[in-house]
């Protein structure tokens, strides 16, 4: 994940240093390190998690983690840059934070129906904020130049699509939920926390916040209360 995070910051460095909303946030475009740094830690994040896998002595395990290696550079890198094409950018997010949750569960030694419906929600999770984070730079990206799903789509639409990915993503987490986040009453606890912080943190902080934020925010911190609930089911379960 590292890995993919730094390429993409290399690799988008002109465009977010005119981006208020990005500069400060991308350390090339700051000017916090440098290009050849950065080249640096690529290569770093690159090996590390081989050397890992290659420690296991599994060859399943080693091609899995070139496969997300390559999904990370294939995302932002030229010729395929994949977060420049609608569409196949969000099915791109889909597909590699779906590969993470499995790729964990491999190196754990297990796949059972959790990790499918966890592997899954996460897929959406982050299917749902690629798509908020195209609304969100919008205006940006489309006097730029640059055609991401929301400026290709509209913005109407890339709402409609971002709402539709909610409701199937909460309808998967449904499961996820009753079949195991309340199967224990640790991890039933953790649930219900995550709940509260999730009203708290979504609640409006003033009259002109708008409701995609605060329905964002709940989403975010509801979610990831049920993942770690998930997280004191195996522990409980153990």
């Amino acid at each position: 994940i590292s890995f993919t995070f730094v390429i993409n910051n290399y690799y988008d460095v002109d465009s977010d240093r005119k981006n208020p909303r990005r500069r400060l946030v991308n350390a090339f475009a700051s000017g916090i390190i440098s290009k050849k740094t950065g080249i640096i830690v690529l290569l770093l994040f690159f090996f590390i998690p081989l050397f890992v896998c290659s420690l296991l002595g599994n060859i399943k395990i080693i091609l899995f983690c070139l496969l997300l290696l390559f999904m990370g550079w294939a995302y932002s890198s030229p010729p395929l840059r994949i977060k420049r094409r609608p569409v196949f950018d969000v099915i791109w997010h889909f597909f590699g934070f779906f590969f993470y949750v499995l790729w964990g569960s491999l190196l754990a030694g297990s796949t059972e129906n959790i990790v499918w419906f966890v592997a899954i929600s996460a897929g959406l999770f982050s299917c749902v904020f690629q798509v908020y984070n195209h609304i969100f730079d919008y205006s940006f990206d489309k006097e730029s130049g640059t055609t991401t799903f929301a400026v290709w789509a509209g913005l109407d639409t890339a709402g409609k699509t971002a709402k539709i990915l909610i409701v199937i993503h909460l309808f998967v987490m449904l499961p996820i939920i009753l079949l195991y986040s309340l199967s224990y009453i640790a991890s039933s606890i953790i649930l219900m926390i995550g709940i509260g912080i999730s009203l708290y943190e979504s609640r409006p902080k003033n009259t002109m916040q708008k409701t995609k934020w605060s329905l964002i925010s709940f989403l975010f911190y509801f979610t990831i209360s049920v993942y770690i609930s998930c997280l004191f089911y195996r522990i409980c379960a153990d």
